[in-house]
């Protein structure tokens, strides 16, 4: 059976905030996807980036880019007010590129205010941090950034790296 799907990054979908995000946009080009009898959306690495914004370049297999956190979403939970987001500048909202020194300016400081904002007691958080603290400890991510990715991240599967994933084995392997 033969099957097709496209590849597309997450951050050319379409968003006010500057780049695209695991949100909205992103249900809706799935819908389309399979109303077009698409089968597959293959993107680039979603894991947070360094300098030069390279998606293969990420210092983490388990965490997700902050740029991928849907605004949107965070406004629905009352974490973020609308009035909030659009103090922001994010860069221009054009189609030809992505203004990563604006996002590296604001979208941490737009997120800082989301996560005073966040019950790190609610039971959904602590069990997030009790399942992945294997990762969250290793990665930083719960030192600087606080909840900041996990506690705001989507949910997303990825294979897990090599170095990671051996460290991580159960039973077998190499352990840390």
């Amino acid at each position: 059976m033969r099957t097709s799907g496209i590849l597309m990054p997450v951050s050319s979908l379409p968003s006010p905030y500057g780049i695209g995000s695991l949100g909205a946009e992103a249900y809706r080009f799935v819908d389309f996807l399979a109303a077009a009898g698409q089968r597959y959306w293959q993107i680039l690495p979603i894991g947070p980036t360094g300098y030069g914004d390279s998606p293969y370049q990420s210092f983490s297999a388990f965490a997700a880019n902050p740029y991928f956190i849907d605004l949107d979403a965070l406004e629905q939970r009352g974490l973020l007010t609308h009035d909030e987001i659009a103090r922001f500048d994010f860069g221009p909202d054009a189609p030809e590129g992505i203004d990563y020194g604006a996002l590296f300016r604001t979208r941490f400081a737009v997120l800082e205010l989301a996560v005073r904002r966040f019950d790190a007691g609610e039971d959904a958080f602590r069990d997030f941090c009790a399942a992945n603290a294997f990762w969250l400890d290793s990665t930083g991510a719960s030192g600087r950034a606080g909840p900041l990715l996990a506690g705001g991240a989507i949910p997303v599967l990825r294979a897990v790296g090599r170095s990671e994933g051996l460290r991580q084995r159960k039973g077998r392997g190499v352990h840390r």
